[in-house]
């Protein structure tokens, strides 16, 4: 956003404290007189970071992802603790031992020990936000003006880039552009116009999306006698609107035009550019428990697709929204009309047209209402707007009511833009209204939306004559448009004026510059009309898709074929190179046409960065039918298999690079696949991740491959990704996934596929503390494996056989099962295996007080783990090296050990790792008698692991909460 600083005029400067930090211009701290400016630009904007969330903690990761984004060198930890340790030096150096700014280590970060009034941008929000409270209009003003002179300069004095710019900075901004404004309209309302003319003209112009501002700024210079001048500013914004967003000025800027042309006094009044009516109004409560919490460390969510790039037409409709949106009460909008009418394109070009309106975010939704499937739930909608907020994550214990609460106190007084698309009914989202009069929401559906919720409706229909032209000359040019004019308004009808057809058509001709449009117009002039039940009156959306069908190349129709067959949510490369049994690079090129031709479009990236692509929901429909129509049974059973085959071969990479190998898992002949040429990464070095975006459509592949009987790769699938449910904590959709694959191995009679359910099914059950239900599983796959001759099988699982007995204080027993199993291991090269046993067996003597031999134990399990790359068999050694440490009352040497293996946890994404290793920190404070960190340890601990069924390690962790002596005993 331009940053623009005026004057001073009429700005008094702000009050004195003894101690303050100043971030609202070039960062200072001030102390008793004396000045602090620090010499390194990265401290001077950790300091700011640290100041925005003043007496909260911030952690270490989160001053990473801000000061680096995605890209952190690979010292970035190292880097801020020497920032953060000569920042804390030198804010003791100048406050002094009893100082009133201090800055502290706590648990994984720091805490900016300082009232939030000391820091210049609090105090700013909290003016800026309270001023409706004064009494009378003069204190109003100076209230404003007293705020606005804490600004010296740009917040963070301009050194801010990246995310702390846009996250941190740029609210700060926007919400110094609305003060002015509220400043203006009170001047304007007060007679000032005079005062404030050059000042908001000049501001308007270089903020040229905040119409509010343009048109105080033309009310001003008319009220001036400078009624030429308002003139030429408002020509001067309509350009750059044109220019930029291929859009003309609100209807309420147009009104203000007329008037001053007409010099109409009475039409300006009812314009009502004041401080009464603005656009959003923050209501007159006290918000300053909000000040911190919208300029601090939470994140400013811009989840918006990409805009529409061709977008054209609808001028009235976006004058309407505008109107809507900016200029009345009015909380909801709702778009609707038929599929394909361009409900998301008008939304989206709203969204980002009135971005300006909205400084704390835009969010976005795709409720699925009319996708076939089951629609998105609210709870999931919910949760990925507050992660989006930068809110804590949901707990699996949290109600649906608890989860709303904090959904609506984290929007209550910001102004954030809500859209949500494919929503089937008012019902369907009306929990996703916040209320409180300062976000805005955009609903988009087929149905007639918005009667019950009270939204303001606009029905969206096929576009005009006119507006089909001007669509096709933005996607064509305006020259081929006006030589085929009567062709081109031929091509329109048959396109039934529906934006969807006009912008496949228009990316045909596009596509082919050679084409007459007369020679497309031939060429649709037999088609046929098949989605008969997705008619609308006369358009038919068939039609339209068929006009770039036909046209594809064999792979492109192919693929789309196939990719309706398997029906999954979204495709990437590798999927597509597994549909077409080819390269990747072949594979990206056909998916590339697709995407051009519009028949596919971006639904997100991998962890890698590559893209990961969806069908409209229509088009899916007709790719499914052409499957059927064009395709036989068996191709379409093959590439189901290679797909089946690909997810195998991805989730096998994923859980080498989190265990370093093949270690403790168990394999069959289940074909794997992966596409020739160029690699595709979808993993990065983030599997977990990866893991997030997947495990719905591992779930979905799993089924399709039950009922294709293809049973190997179904439970060869489900057991390498076992790890990754337990990890995420996905209980629920762990045991489905297992129970589906179980099921499918009985079904073709596939005993070892059998055997090794059950060994994972006998996970679930430990995690769940159901001992009883986990010794029958693994007794079970212990006599299949054995019957079928698999002595690595068999040992696999006498290992948590062990596990088992060990939980439940049979130590010599667990002490044999790790024998016997240590041996078959090692005999097979499972050297993650043989670590495992060994810092397993390390335990045992930790819990008989045998240190000396669990010292040996643990360490050599920890080299076998790194010799291998095996970082999650690295960390559990590490942590139980922590735990003896405590045992033997080393509390030196725990808390870094603790400390090591947390950050490779979180590294990996690991939540029971990162749980167990933030307890262990927990009990090496306790250790210490610092039981407040103790207790803020093991809550966090829980937090993460929490679940709506008690598991082993929630009970553990609890279990050492209260443990804690009271405050009294204390």
């Amino acid at each position: 956003m331009a940053r623009y600083f005026p004057t001073r005029a009429h700005i008094e400067t702000r009050g004195d404290f003894v101690g303050e930090i100043l971030i609202l211009g070039p960062i200072e701290t001030i102390h008793d007189g004396a000045s602090l400016v620090l010499s390194r630009r990265q401290q001077r904007v950790i300091l700011g970071i640290l100041a925005l969330d003043a007496g909260r903690l911030v952690t270490i990761d989160r001053l990473v992802e801000l000061l680096w984004g995605d890209n952190p060198p690979a010292q970035s930890r190292a880097v801020v603790h020497s920032r953060v340790s000569n920042l804390r030096t030198s804010l003791a150096d100048l406050v002094g031992p009893e100082g009133d700014i201090a800055l502290h280590s706590q648990g994984t970060g720091y805490v900016l020990d300082v009232v939030p009034e000391k820091v210049d941008a609090h105090r700013f929000l909290h003016m800026a936000r309270n001023w409706k409270q004064n009494r009378s209009a003069d204190e109003s003003r100076h209230q404003l003006r007293t705020a606005l002179g804490l600004w010296r300069g740009a917040a963070f004095g301009g050194e801010a880039d990246g995310e702390v710019a846009a996250v941190l900075c740029e609210p700060l901004e926007a919400m110094r552009l609305t003060t002015y404004e509220d400043l203006f309209g009170l001047e304007l309302a007060a007679g000032g116009a005079e005062d404030i003319a050059d000042q908001a003209a000049e501001m308007a112009l270089l903020n040229p999306l905040r119409e509010r501002l343009g048109g105080q700024a033309m009310v001003a210079l008319y009220q001036s006698g400078r009624g030429a001048e308002a003139l030429h500013l408002y020509g001067r914004l309509r350009a750059w609107l044109r220019d930029e967003l291929g859009t003309d000025p609100g209807n309420q800027l147009q009104l203000i035009h007329r008037a001053v042309m007409r010099d109409d006094e009475q039409s300006l009044a009812e314009a009502g550019f004041h401080p009464a009516t603005p656009p959003v109004v923050v209501d007159a409560v006290d918000t300053s428990a909000a000040d911190d919490e919208l300029v601090g460390v939470a994140e400013t969510p811009h989840t918006l697709p990409p805009p529409p790039g061709d977008f054209a037409g609808r001028d009235d409709e976006v004058a309407r929204l505008v109107e809507a949106l900016t200029n009345s009460a009015q909380e909801i909008v709702a778009i609707t009309g038929p599929a394909g009418v361009g409900k998301t394109a008008l939304s989206l070009h709203i969204a980002y047209k009135l971005a300006g309106e909205f400084p704390h975010g835009q969010l976005f939704a795709d409720m699925r209402g009319f996708d076939g499937d089951a629609p998105v739930t609210v709870e999931t909608v919910i949760a990925r707007f507050l992660r989006a907020l930068g809110a804590e994550p949901v707990a699996a214990s949290e109600t649906f009511e608890e989860l709303l609460d904090r959904y609506r106190t984290t929007l209550a007084n910001r102004r954030v833009l809500v859209v949500l698309d494919n929503v089937a009914s008012d019902e369907q989202i009306q929990p996703l209204i916040a209320g409180g009069g300062t976000c805005r929401i955009i609903i988009n559906g087929r149905t007639r939306l918005g009667a019950t919720i009270g939204a303001h409706r606009i029905d969206l229909d096929v576009m005009t004559r006119a507006q089909s032209l001007r669509l096709l000359s933005q996607l064509i040019g305006v020259p081929r448009v006006s030589a085929e004019s009567q062709a081109a308004e031929d091509l329109a009808q048959q396109c039934g004026h529906l934006p969807l057809a006009l912008r496949i058509a228009g990316a045909k001709l596009a596509a082919k510059p050679y084409w007459t449009i007369a020679r497309l117009v031939g060429t649709l002039r037999d088609e046929r009309v098949r989605l008969d039940n997705l008619a609308h009156g006369q358009l038919d959306v068939r039609v339209s898709i068929e006009l770039t069908y036909a046209y594809l190349s064999e792979p492109a129709q192919r693929l789309l074929r196939a990719i309706g067959d398997v029906d999954l949510a979204s495709v990437s490369v590798w999927l597509a190179a597994a549909l077409l049994d080819t390269d990747a690079r072949t594979a990206e090129s056909v998916l590339e046409q697709l995407f051009d031709a519009r028949l596919i479009d971006i639904a997100g990236y991998d962890p890698s960065g590559h893209p990961r692509f969806m069908l409209h929901d229509l088009i899916r429909l007709f790719a499914s039918e052409r499957a059927d129509l064009d395709e036989s049974a068996k191709t379409l059973a093959a590439a189901r298999r290679r797909v089946y085959g690909a997810y195998l071969a991805i989730v096998e990479r994923a859980y080498q690079s989190i265990y370093g190998g093949d270690f403790q898992n168990i394999r069959a002949g289940a074909t794997r696949w992966a596409p020739s040429g160029h690699p595709i990464d979808p993993l990065g070095d983030e599997p977990l991740r990866w893991f997030d975006n997947e495990y719905q459509a591992i779930l979905k592949v799993l089924r399709r491959a039950a009922e294709d009987g293809a049973a190997e790769a179904a439970w060869e699938i489900a057991c390498t990704a076992s790890p990754m449910f337990q990890m995420r904590r996905l209980f629920d959709e762990w045991h489905t996934a297992l129970s589906v694959a179980l099921g499918a191995s009985r079904a073709t009679g596939n005993r070892r596929g059998e055997a090794a359910i059950r060994y994972r099914l006998g996970w679930v059950a430990i995690d769940r503390t159901k001992y009883d239900e986990a010794r029958a599983e693994f007794d079970d796959a212990i006599g299949i494996f054995n019957e079928l001759g698999d002595a690595h099988g068999a040992a696999t699982v006498r290992v948590y056989l062990g596990n088992l007995e060990r939980h439940t204080g049979a130590y010599d027993r667990a002490l044999a099962c790790y024998r016997d199993a240590e041996e078959v291991l090692r005999a097979h090269g499972d050297h993650g295996g043989v670590a495992y046993v060994l810092r397993a067996t390390g335990q045992v003597h930790i819990a008989r007080n045998e240190f000396p031999e669990a010292k040996r134990l643990l360490d050599r399990a920890l080299d076998i783990y790194w010799a291998n790359g095996a970082r999650q068999g690295a960390a559990q050694a590490l942590f139980w090296s922590g735990m003896l440490a405590l045992h033997e009352s080393r509390l030196g040497d725990a808390k870094p050990l603790f400390a090591e293996a947390l950050e490779i946890a979180q590294r990996i994404g690991d939540l029971p790792g990162v749980a167990q290793c933030i307890r262990g920190l927990g009990l090496a404070n306790r250790a210490e008698g610092d039981f407040t960190s103790a207790a803020t340890n093991f809550a966090e601990a829980l937090r993460l692991v929490r679940q709506s069924k008690p598991t082993q390690l929630e009970e553990q962790i609890a279990g050492s909460l209260s443990d804690l002596p009271s405050t009294d005993d204390a």
